[in-house]
C-alpha cells in the first residue's frame, strides 16, 4: 500500500466529519520532530467497527481504487504528523508484514541508519522501525531513527502532547495544528484573531460527532472569535445548513466559551451521514 493511500484514508474519514498518554497510537509520537506543526491520528481499530467511518471509506475507495488494497482489519492506528509543507511522517501501528513487503518490491534504492534498513519508494522512505511501519519524506528517515532511539523524548513533542490532551473524550479522529502562514492570516481575517492551537474531535460510532476546540492567546480574541462563531452558525446559515445536512444537525450546533478557549460542537444523525455522503457520492 503507498502513502498516499494511508493518506487518503484519513482524508476520507476527516471529510466525512484519552488524553494524549493513554490514547491509542501515542506511543508513536517519538516519530515526530519538535517542530510539528500538525497532527493527525486515527484510531481505525475503533473506526472500523463504525458504519459511519466504513461508509466514508467505501466513498474514497469508489474516488480512488488504490484504497482497495487497504485492509482495514490489519491496521490499528495511522499517526501522520506534519513539520512543514515537504517534510511529513506517517506511522501504521498494526499488521503491517505484507505492506512492507509491498514497499521492498516497489523500492528504487535502500539504505541503513544505525542498525535500520530502509527502502526508497516513489512516496517515501520506508522502514520498519519497532513493529511500525513508517513511512518519511525522502531524505529524513535518519532523523526519525534517531528520534526514535532518543529515549528522553520517547514521548513525542511536549507541545503535540499538550494538543491531543485537549481532544474531547475518546474520538475516532483527532486532528490538532498550530495555524501559521496563510491558513493563519485567513482565520485572523475570519475570526478576529487566529487561534495559537485547534484541535478537532470526530467521534464515529452510527453518529458522527464533532467538537471544535480553539485556544487563543487571550480572553479578548477568544471573545470576539466566539461572536464570530456564532454569528455564522445562526439565521441564514443555519438554514442552509438544515437544508443541505438535516434539522437535527443544524439544531446541534453549539458554540460556547471558557476563558481563552472556544468550543464548537455539532452531532450529525446516520441519516443525516447518508444524505451528505450521497451528495458527496455525486459530486465526485
Amino acid at each position: 500500500m503507498r502513502a498516499h493511500a494511508i493518506a487518503a484514508v484519513l482524508i476520507a474519514a476527516a471529510v466525512i466529519a484519552p488524553r494524549a498518554e493513554a490514547g491509542r497510537g501515542t506511543a508513536s509520537l517519538k516519530y515526530l520532530a519538535d517542530k510539528t506543526d500538525a497532527v493527525v491520528i486515527v484510531d481505525v481499530a475503533k473506526g472500523r467497527k463504525s458504519p459511519v467511518f466504513r461508509k466514508g471509506f467505501e466513498l474514497a475507495s469508489d474516488k480512488l481504487p488504490l484504497l482497495g488494497t487497504v485492509k482495514l482489519a490489519q491496521i490499528d492506528t495511522v499517526i501522520v504528523g506534519r513539520m512543514s509543507s515537504d517534510d511529513t511522517v506517517i506511522v501504521v501501528e498494526g499488521k503491517v508484514d505484507a505492506l512492507l513487503a509491498d514497499a521492498k518490491k516497489r523500492s528504487t534504492a535502500s539504505g541503513t541508519h544505525g542498525a535500520v534498513t530502509f527502502w526508497t519508494t516513489a512516496e517515501g522512505d520506508v522502514a520498519l522501525i519497532d513493529k511500525r511501519l513508517v513511512i518519511a519524506t525522502i531524505g529524513t528517515m535518519g532523523q526519525v531513527i534517531d528520534r526514535a532511539a532518543d529515549k528522553k523524548r520517547a514521548k513525542g513533542p511536549a507541545r503535540v502532547r499538550t494538543w491531543l490532551a485537549g481532544a474531547a473524550g475518546a474520538p475516532t479522529i483527532v486532528v490538532a495544528a498550530a495555524p501559521a502562514g496563510q491558513v493563519a492570516k485567513d482565520l485572523a481575517k475570519q475570526f478576529g484573531a487566529a487561534p495559537q492551537v485547534a484541535t478537532i474531535s470526530l467521534g464515529m460510532t452510527s453518529h458522527l460527532t464533532f467538537e471544535l476546540r480553539a485556544v487563543f492567546g487571550d480572553d479578548a480574541t477568544a471573545a470576539s472569535a466566539e461572536a464570530a462563531l456564532t454569528k455564522a452558525a445562526a439565521a441564514d446559515t443555519k438554514d442552509r445548513l438544515e437544508a443541505f445536512v438535516g434539522k437535527d444537525f443544524a439544531d446541534s450546533i453549539q458554540v460556547d466559551r471558557d476563558g481563552g478557549t472556544v468550543r464548537g460542537s455539532a452531532v450529525m444523525t446516520a441519516d443525516e451521514v447518508d444524505k451528505v455522503l450521497g451528495v458527496a457520492r455525486m459530486l465526485m
